[in-house]
């Protein structure tokens, strides 16, 4: 069996888990959603799993997104120029968030940065520079695989925040236009890289924990506030989310590492899951407590379960 189908196939248990709504899937058996999902271009190009290219002496950088995540992105960019980045653009569709971060890229020594504002299409503008090896993604989720892939068609290495896609097609365009354009596309789940985790995770591949069986992890992180206000999230794009979706839609801080130390696509897989989400009542008594000029002033049947909670099999066992 073609092993990219197989892997699909496999991977049709987490529609849940990555965002098709309930109401869509109830409409589909089994078959029907597995034909769904199942539909790939074929491969044109070279796997991308240990693509090497030449390497790049100073990396020329630029971040599309810059309000929050992507402030950090552009700060820790330009901390490793001279010798290895330069920062060549940042591009926000509000023109005070690029101000604020050109602002102190300037206080920091950074010169000739090109500034993208105001545009709903200026990071396409961005990727079509010829002066740019790697294009960072820190936008609202939905705008993610797009970008990445617009970058890739435009010859860019992507870094792209967390959630790379959406949906599982969306996970094969992403793989299907790293293949066909050769260029590395990497999800940025920074977790996966902190201090502790990269602590232990030599520790269990050095053995001293002995065969893993079994883990546990979270991400518990009350954003309420930050969701709900008007001006953290453009147009506050995460709340909007919870309002129809139903699923754990930010995994990969618990899931990342545990992965790693697992061996996860390094000699296991993912196999079977089961998921569930308790009753909603966070979202809905916080909606009742924020401004009334607020759109989502008492707002009230949120899609998104307080806790969603998922068992997962490995083919191992």
């Amino acid at each position: 069996m073609n092993s990219r189908r197989h892997f699909l196939r496999n991977a049709g248990a987490f529609a849940a888990l990555l965002g098709l709504p309930a109401s869509t899937i109830a409409n589909w058996n089994t078959e029907e959603l597995l034909h769904r999902i199942s539909k790939e271009k074929p491969m044109t190009g070279k796997p991308v799993i240990g693509l090497r290219v030449d390497p790049i002496e100073k990396v020329r950088t630029a971040v599309i997104g810059v309000g929050n995540r992507g402030f950090e992105h552009a700060r820790l960019v330009h901390a490793l120029s001279p010798d290895k980045a330069e920062l060549v653009a940042i591009c926000d569709i509000r023109e005070q968030k690029v101000k604020e971060c050109a602002d102190y890229l300037v206080s920091k020594g950074a010169k000739n940065v090109s500034i993208y504002a105001g545009k709903e299409d200026g990071w396409k503008e961005v990727c079509k520079r010829d002066d740019i090896d790697l294009v960072l993604i820190a936008t609202p989720w939905e705008n993610h695989t797009p970008m990445a892939l617009y970058a890739m068609q435009h010859g860019k290495h992507v870094g792209v925040e967390v959630p790379a896609a959406l949906t599982v097609e969306d996970c094969w365009k992403l793989v299907n236009t790293a293949e066909e354009t050769q260029r590395n596309c990497m999800m940025l789940e920074n977790v996966c890289y902190g201090e502790e985790e990269l602590w232990l995770l030599n520790m269990a591949e050095s053995g001293v924990f002995g065969t893993l069986t079994y883990a546990e992890c979270a991400y518990i992180h009350d954003l309420r506030e930050l969701m709900f206000s008007k001006t953290y999230y453009y147009n506050q794009w995460r709340i909007r989310h919870h309002l129809v979706k139903d699923a754990n839609l930010y995994p990969t801080h618990g899931l990342g590492p545990v992965a790693q130390y697992m061996g996860i696509d390094r000699g296991d897989r993912f196999n079977h899951m089961v998921s569930m989400s308790s009753l909603q009542a966070g979202l809905d008594e916080h909606a009742a407590t924020v401004e009334p000029d607020n759109e989502f002033y008492g707002k009230t049947g949120f899609a998104h379960g307080d806790m969603v909670n998922t068992l997962i099999k490995t083919a191992k066992g």
